[in-house]
């Protein structure tokens, strides 16, 4: 009986967890305007425009990603830039050293910026809710991909950056993917 209890205490437990954190995403996403309350019926939650957007996206980061969006991050940026910019997203040095230098491009510098920014924001809405779900994005790797999509030969994009082929290669599949 005594075993029994203990199992039905552990399994309550992290059936409890895992409903507490679905709550507090959910408060987060409120707060964020992704869904709202009714205020007839606090419980009920409805799925805002902007919630609709952000079910559309699919990636690690698709919150940040929503909010860069939400606040025309990257518009006007050009090819080249926008691409460095989305890097940010998915690159994720395994090492210090596997970060490429600066970008050339200013407007390619400033929206990297603001998107540290953006993350920030989200970051602390999330701690506020007792959640740590996004990781800060990781500019490491902008630069290469700048240079590579500015029409940049392969071979000058690797010296310049001193990146290994097969990490440029593995970095520029995640950004293409």
């Amino acid at each position: 009986r005594r075993d029994a209890h203990a199992l039905e205490q552990r399994v309550g437990g992290r059936t409890n967890t895992v409903a507490r954190i679905f709550d507090r995403v959910c408060d987060v996403l409120v707060e964020l305007g992704y869904l709202t309350r009714d205020p007839a019926e606090p419980e009920e939650l409805r799925v805002t425009d902007t919630g609709k957007r952000l079910k559309v996206l699919y990636s690690e980061l698709d919150l940040l990603v929503s909010e860069c969006l939400r606040q025309e991050i990257w518009v006007g940026l050009t090819a080249p830039e926008l691409g460095g910019a989305l890097s940010a997203l998915v690159f994720e040095a395994r090492r210090p050293d596997d970060t490429t230098p600066a970008p050339r491009s200013a407007a390619l510098r400033t929206a990297l910026i603001a998107t540290g920014r953006v993350w920030r924001e989200v970051a602390t809405v999330e701690k506020r809710h007792k959640l740590d779900f996004s990781r800060e994005p990781d500019a490491g790797f902008a630069g290469a991909a700048y240079g590579w999509i500015a029409g940049a030969e392969l071979d000058e994009v690797l010296t310049e950056t001193g990146l290994p082929a097969g990490a440029f290669v593995r970095s520029m599949r995640l950004l293409i993917g």
